[in-house]
């Protein structure tokens, strides 16, 4: 598995294997949609600072190919 391909397939394993069909109650769907949600923003999140981290690590990179000029 790919570095690329881990994060999905760790996000696969967490999603609940519900349908909408097994739900009787849309109180409890929408409760499961904004869990969801929720979720997702976390993911967004941490996709963030990660983009921010490599962002830096970039930056210091550059910062000791310049030194070793």
């Amino acid at each position: 598995m790919s570095p690329t391909e881990a994060p999905v397939a760790a996000i696969r394993v967490a999603a609940p294997a519900t349908t909408t069909s097994q739900i009787a109650d849309p109180r409890a769907l929408i409760a499961m949609l904004h869990e969801k949600d929720r979720h997702i923003m976390a993911l967004e999140e941490e996709c963030r600072g990660l983009a921010e981290q490599l962002k830096a690590f970039q930056a210091e990179i550059v910062r000791w190919v310049e030194l070793d000029r």
